[in-house]
């Protein structure tokens, strides 16, 4: 059990059968949640085995079992999400570089200053490729200013669900990207 949040992403996109599920899942959350924040953009390159695939289109953060996640959901395929997961419920601070480490799920609290990241991609019905963070991926620093927050990332390691990946992309794989989410 690697990355408990990709599990969930990955529950949310698979019980919904095709795209126009999963937007209107979003946009049920959308109108029914009492604070959002401006909403962000972004854009991840994943390459994978000499394949890359972007996701780029809007990006947000939540607070869920007591933990801020922030993601990126393509514009074209709302099935293919990038996350950052952290141990804490605070937004990043500014100008902090945060580890990018394996949670340890059998820990009551994990430190602070490290994140785990993950992509996922439904490519249909009965086709998903996941990817997540081990204890040697990288790091992220993120900047802030006001309520926009920034992190860039050059080649952070992913490494594949090969219960998941197949043809040819249960590879290593590494994500190079942007992102920018607001807090309230």
């Amino acid at each position: 059990m690697k990355n408990l949040n990709m599990l969930i992403l990955a529950i949310l996109f698979v019980s919904c059968n095709n795209k126009n599920n999963v937007n209107e899942v979003v946009t049920d959350i959308k109108e029914n949640t009492s604070l959002v924040a401006e909403e962000g953009l972004g854009k991840v390159t994943l390459i994978c085995n000499g394949k890359k695939i972007v996701t780029e289109g809007s990006s947000g953060a939540i607070v869920t079992m007591g933990s801020l996640m922030i993601a990126l959901k393509d514009k074209i395929n709302p099935a293919k999400v990038f996350t950052i997961s952290f141990n804490t419920d605070k937004f990043p601070e500014n100008g902090k570089e945060y580890i990018i480490k394996s949670r340890n799920y059998s820990s009551d609290k994990n430190p602070e200053n490290e994140i785990t990241v993950g992509f996922m991609e439904v490519v249909s019905k009965n086709i998903m490729n996941v990817w997540d963070n081990d204890s040697n991926s990288g790091k992220i620093k993120f900047m802030v200013n006001g309520n926009r927050i920034t992190c860039a990332f050059k080649d952070v390691t992913l490494q594949p669900n090969t219960a998941f990946n197949a043809d040819g992309l249960d590879h290593v794989a590494t994500v190079s990207g942007e992102i920018t989410v607001y807090k309230n």
